[in-house]
């Protein structure tokens, strides 16, 4: 059966999800989510239950819309469009404030229009009853502020930040929600009392038909008629027409929205579609899933014997050297332990980093990787050693592979959300850390401050006295060509290469010389001559900026 049926299921209480996952817990061996839709919602079965099993890993289908999400929707190419429709106006409205800064333009459909044509004074006709309370007016939840005191605030920020909100310009309306042959057209947005909004007009449509072509990015989501069944669709499949015409990367999210798109025949010429439209733009938001932070993408936890307790690790991780007994006991039963082989990835480049690392046995590598597919030398995370404490607490995207360095390698992680749950059933833990975590950033602040003025002062002095012109004697010329190839053949930085630790080879490090010595002995020379016998002396430049200068004439 669907656990929707079970009210637990979406409870608000965190007990009552909680309840149910420990009867789900008794069923449950190995935990995997294939439900991208449901990512953003706080459900018993897909947040609580990984918790409980401290374990959870994605399907092959979640981890395709991830992949392809993390590419598009975190930079996507400009300019950006947002296509909003639905009946459910409060909503999308908040939607489009946590939306309005990554966007370029805004189209809004019939439904999600009328608030803000109303703020402008137009007439919008009858109010459908599929927008309305039980007073008559378009259902608003938020007792905070009023609805058209929201609209104005989204149409100041759509103005503070450049993004033009594309209203339409006329209607399809009629005398009731039912079907006609013959709906009326209006000349403009201008709506009369007597009729409803039905559907955008064809002005309208032609106007975002053109829009949608500008764009280089389309995101839509939402039907574009004012009824809740299937009628007055011409709006709707008009846009899903223009999107998967255009050559611009589109994105359609939401169950109506996929069947909307599919019906006008567009499925194959549409970039991506998804069902979960909410998860679809909480990722474009930058908004944390809460089903998918509860998966730790390990395997079930075990049973391991170690020659070290759970608080002493825990005591040499900088993050809770603070802590007492207690607060580490707590600690200790949110970390969970985890068995590694040689060569398991604990860390791939580009995960959003949710979770730290102690190392109870065996060795990390952590090794950052470059474009050209190399990397720079790895680093060697030990036992009782601990990566990840920094990062995951700004929730910072990973800039390096790690991997297990040695079979049987035994790490205890604990994720952002049991640490969460730590300082809730503790609430002097939280000062604690972040007492610990505040003082190494600001003397790394410092240190990073006094490194920019340090290199400066390094930099003029070396420039001032390994590079002072100096009279040249006759007869130098041979002994300045000598100096500068001696000084690229023989003095050439040694530079190393580094690929991912490979098991087999046991290494990450290939070192080897660097090629082109033979530019650097003529780049060498030229400068060389163009200091000595022309900056130098003939211009009469000062030594820090005769070096500079023959460095730019070389370069």
């Amino acid at each position: 059966e669907n656990l929707r049926f079970y009210r637990a299921e979406l409870s608000e209480r965190g007990e009552e999800r909680a309840e149910m996952a420990a009867v789900l817990e008794q069923y449950t061996d190995v935990f995997v989510n294939d439900v991208f839709a449901t990512l953003h919602l706080k459900c018993a079965a897909t947040v609580e239950l990984p918790k409980r099993l401290r374990h959870g890993v994605c399907g092959t289908q979640m981890a395709e819309e991830i992949t392809y999400f993390s590419k598009v929707l975190i930079n996507p190419p400009r300019p950006t469009a947002l296509v909003i429709g639905s009946v459910h106006v409060e909503e999308k409205l908040k939607l489009l404030e946590s939306l309005i800064r990554k966007v370029d333009k805004v189209m809004l459909s019939s439904a999600v229009a009328i608030p803000f044509l109303r703020v402008m004074g137009i007439n919008c006709g009858k109010l459908s009853p599929f927008l309305t309370d039980s007073a008559g007016n378009i259902a608003w939840s938020d007792t905070s502020i009023t609805l058209d005191a929201y609209v104005r605030r989204l149409m100041r920020q759509a103005e503070r930040y450049n993004v033009r909100l594309i209203l339409p310009e006329d209607f399809v309306a009629h005398s009731s929600l039912e079907p006609t042959r013959f709906p009326t057209i209006t000349p403009s947005s201008r709506v009369p009392d007597s009729l409803y909004i039905v559907d955008i007009g064809p002005r309208t449509i032609q106007r975002f038909t053109a829009e949608i072509r500008d764009s280089h990015t389309v995101f839509w989501t939402g039907r574009m008629n004012c009824a809740a069944r299937g009628d007055y669709t011409n709006g709707t499949n008009a846009v899903a027409t223009a999107i998967g015409h255009s050559n611009c990367i589109s994105v359609v999210g939401g169950k109506n929205t996929v069947a909307a798109a599919r019906a006008a025949g567009v499925e194959d010429d549409i970039s991506h579609m998804t069902t979960g439209s909410g998860s679809m733009l909480r990722v474009l938001e930058g908004t944390p899933l809460a089903a998918l932070n509860a998966l730790s993408d390990a395997h079930p936890p075990i049973s391991v014997d170690i020659n070290v307790s759970v608080p002493t690790l825990l005591r040499h991780c900088p993050l809770f050297k603070n802590c007492s007994q207690s607060q580490l006991r707590v600690l200790m039963s949110k970390a969970v332990p985890r068995s590694h082989a040689m060569g398991d990835v604990l860390v791939h480049e580009g995960d959003k980093i949710t979770s730290m690392f102690i190392v109870a046995r065996g060795f990390l590598h952590a090794a950052p990787k470059t474009e050209q597919g190399k990397s720079i030398a790895a680093r060697v995370i030990s036992e009782n050693e601990s990566i990840g404490e920094w990062q995951f607490l700004n929730n910072r995207v990973s800039m390096e592979v790690v991997q297990a360095g040695t079979d049987d390698t035994i790490t205890y992680q604990l994720t952002a959300s049991a640490l969460e749950e730590a300082f809730a059933e503790m609430p002097d833990l939280a000062p604690t850390v972040l007492r610990a975590a505040v003082e190494p950033v600001r003397l790394q602040n410092m240190k990073a401050r006094q490194d920019a003025s340090n290199e400066w002062r390094v930099l003029e002095q070396h420039l001032v006295t390994n590079r002072k012109p100096n009279p040249v004697p006759s007869g130098s010329w041979a002994v300045n060509c000598a100096s500068a190839v001696a000084q690229a053949v023989v003095l050439h930085p040694l530079t190393l290469q580094y690929s991912l630790y490979s098991p087999s080879a046991g290494t990450c490090v290939l070192a080897r010389f660097q090629q082109g010595v033979g530019m650097r002995a003529l780049h060498n020379l030229a400068r060389e001559l163009i200091y000595r016998h022309t900056v130098g002396p003939r211009v009469g430049l000062s030594p820090m900026w005769a070096a500079v200068a023959s460095a730019m004439a070389v370069t």
